[in-house]
Formats: C-alpha cells, structure tokens, sequence
C-alpha cells in the first residue's frame, strides 16, 4: 500500500442494474463504500433484502445535484456506474484521483444513450453486446476498456435481448 503509484481507492456504485453489482460484491478485493440505487428499479427491489448501507436517489434535480455533490467532495474514489439515468457532469468531477468507469448495455459504439436496447430489434442488428468504458463529457463516448458481442438469430425478442445484455 505504501508503495510509489499506489493509490488506496474508494469504489463508488450508481445505477439501477442488478448484475454488475452482484459481481463487485462477489469480489474480496474490492469494497464498496457508497452505492447509490435508483429508487424502485430493479436493483432497488433486489438490494433491499441485503445488509448492505445504500442510498437512494430519483430523477429529480435534488438528488442529482446532492449525488453530484458528494462527488465534488469526495477525491480519490473509482466510479462505477451502471444504468446511472443521467449525465454526470465528468468535466467538473475528474481529478487525477478520479476515475469514471461505464458498464453500458451495447457493443458501442453501436447504440448510444439511454435506452438503447430498443434499436437492437428496431434497427434489426445481429448481435448484442455489452461495453465497459471509462466516461468522458460525451455520451458512452470514452474509451473502451473492454466489450463483448453476442450473435443473436431473429427469434429472439426484446426480453431476451434485455437479459443477454445486462448479464
């Protein structure tokens, strides 16, 4: 820990999505010290069964802008963020202590936005995919860490679709 280069994290969760959650759970290495659930998604109805401290925000301006807040004051924490349902303002948050991690449901670049999994069969793709990203002041623009591409035939329907690309 004392060693040049190395940083002692604090791991910050926002979103409203189960399975990326679960995973940073299931890891030893990593402890989460602020989850921040989007009131009545699926996560929320999931994490309330846990002994797990999170707060809950909505789509108001008052909770982003206390979310927003904790941020500025906080330094020296990865984010990771995973169905956050806004833009966080990386620009006036980013440090060289912070970092800003997305886990967006699409092979990006393909798909962009909020909610992108529509043009999966609207636009009659082949495939569907997931990507991690870190975030810059674009939308799902920064640069990819990792991604992953699922062909997929035309039987499968818009569940499916969803399940694939969360998982």
């Amino acid at each position: 820990k004392n060693t040049p280069g190395h940083h002692d994290y604090c791991f910050i969760f926002i979103g409203n999505r189960i399975n990326v959650l679960e995973k940073i759970l299931k890891n030893d290495n990593l402890e989460l010290n602020k989850i921040f659930v989007l009131k009545h998604s699926p996560l929320h109805h999931w994490i309330i069964n846990l002994e797990l401290q999170y707060e809950l925000f909505d789509l108001g301006i008052d909770s982003k802008e206390t979310i927003i807040e904790y941020l500025k004051k906080s330094n020296g924490y990865l984010l990771i963020s995973n169905g956050c349902p806004f833009k966080l303002p990386i620009k006036e948050l980013k440090t060289k202590d912070n970092i800003f991690i997305n886990i967006h449901p699409t092979y990006l670049p393909e798909l962009k936005g909020k909610t992108p999994l529509n043009g999966v069969l609207y636009l009659k793709y082949d495939f569907v995919g997931a990507t991690m990203h870190f975030m810059d002041d674009g939308i799902d623009t920064g640069n990819i860490i990792y991604k992953e591409k699922v062909t997929i035939g035309p039987d499968v329907d818009q569940g499916l679709i969803y399940y694939l690309s969360f998982l």
